[in-house]
């Protein structure tokens, strides 16, 4: 009798035992189960990730490759109507980056210039402004760029007779006509700007 108490014993410690191994092994399986699915979906995200990132990638280059193309013909346009076509486009460009920044300047806060603030102060504020602004009037710039080439060919003949002006005028060649009207409108879109940088810093360090 003993002795088959104690195989019995041993059978139900064993069944124990059997049944602990068997919950052991099922909870490992569901964690590695987990797991993988944990790391599936991961995978998933990544995978849907970079496919948007490339998609994104793809479009802004499509984009580029047809503004590219837009763009190119009215160049050709404007440089087969030679130096006139040239000037006029300069002058477009000039008058756009001068009267936009001066017209942007009142669109944009001047938090960062501090009333009665050193010239110093008052001047690096000031041209930080001018940063904020003058990428206001790149972007717009590349918006209204077709409109100006095109605007600069029908002008084109105004530029040769500009052109012809002040070789007359100052008894130069037509290289060093167009450089000195190019050299005037540079001068005159910073001289614009510097005007707008000082005025403001002025103003913001007398305490206005």
């Amino acid at each position: 009798s003993c002795i088959v108490l104690f195989s019995s014993k041993s059978v139900g410690n064993s069944d124990e035992g059997s049944e602990k191994n068997m919950k052991s092994n099922n909870d490992d399986s569901s964690e590695k189960d987990e797991e993988k699915a944990e790391s599936n979906n991961i995978n998933d995200e990544d995978k849907e990730a970079n496919q948007s990132e490339s998609s994104l990638i793809r479009g802004i280059s499509n984009t580029l490759k047809w503004w590219n193309r837009i763009s190119s013909k009215p160049a050709r346009i404007i440089k087969s109507f030679g130096r006139g076509g040239l000037v006029m486009y300069g002058v477009l460009n000039g008058l756009w980056y001068g009267l936009a920044v001066a017209w942007q300047w009142k669109r944009v806060s001047s938090s960062a210039t501090i009333a009665g603030a050193a010239a110093s102060s008052a001047i690096r504020a000031s041209i930080r402004k001018f940063t904020t602004v003058i990428a206001t009037v790149y972007i717009g710039s590349q918006i209204t760029k077709l409109p100006r080439m095109y605007l600069a060919v029908v002008l084109a003949p105004f530029g040769d007779s500009l052109l012809r002006k002040t070789q007359d005028t100052l008894k130069v060649s037509e290289g060093a006509a167009l450089g000195i009207v190019v050299s005037l409108l540079l001068g005159s879109c910073f001289g614009i700007w510097a005007t707008i940088i000082l005025g403001d810093a002025t103003m913001a360090s007398i305490g206005r």
